[in-house]
């Protein structure tokens, strides 16, 4: 049985959860890791490859939502190495992983609610 979970996402009305509940304690370790994000610059990229992987293997239904397959990859394969470049990039990325940081905090609430089909 699948569970269809409404999420306020652009150009997506629904993500479909196969089976499975998404766990507030998977959401805060996701949240935790958008938040350890470093000052420090050279780290960005690697850190937003471990917070894709965390959501890619957290929470599997996450990956039907375009925002999450499309434009969190590109964000990361937009990030100039450029010095010059660099600081400005780092704003936009944390205001996107800021974004996916939200959308997922919200799916622990309505997931407590769903009835284990």
């Amino acid at each position: 049985m699948s569970v269809y979970l409404p999420l306020s996402i652009p150009d997506e009305a629904k993500v479909i959860f196969n089976e499975q509940k998404v766990k507030p304690s998977e959401t805060k370790s996701i949240q935790d890791d958008l938040n350890s994000i470093p000052e420090d610059v050279p780290h960005i990229r690697d850190n937003l490859s471990a917070i894709r992987d965390v959501v890619k293997n957290k929470c599997k239904g996450l990956m039907r939502i375009p925002f999450v397959t499309r434009v969190v990859p590109a964000t990361i394969n937009d990030v100039d190495s450029s010095r010059t470049y660099i600081l400005a990039e780092r704003k936009a990325i944390l205001d996107k992983t800021a974004y996916i940081g939200n959308v997922i905090n919200g799916i622990a609430d309505r997931a407590e609610n769903i009835p284990n089909g």
